[in-house]
């Protein structure tokens, strides 16, 4: 994994912790605005993560209507997992 590819993995690790770190309605909207945008897409591609998978994990907490819940999601993935790295959307799926 090149230096690149840490710095945008760590742009979607961040907007994952914003998710659920979200204070207002704006907050949350701006990050689900985000997830489906060509911007994300791109940030996937640099992070070279499966941007099908990733926007499978930010829904799964989006969906979520229980913030400590959403934040275990996130802490599974971020802490115990250390990074996420390419995989398939079931192998992502089986994280949460």
């Amino acid at each position: 994994m090149t230096d690149e590819q840490r710095l945008w993995q760590a742009v979607i690790t961040q907007s994952l912790i914003d998710l659920t770190r979200a204070t207002t309605q704006k907050q949350k909207d701006d990050v689900i605005y985000w997830v489906g945008s060509m911007d994300f897409v791109m940030v996937c591609n640099y992070a070279n993560l499966d941007p099908i998978a990733i926007e499978a994990v930010f829904w799964k907490i989006i969906d979520e209507p229980d913030l400590e819940k959403q934040r275990e999601i996130v802490n599974n993935i971020v802490y115990e997992k250390h990074r996420i790295t390419k995989r398939s959307k079931e192998t992502i799926q089986g994280l949460v």
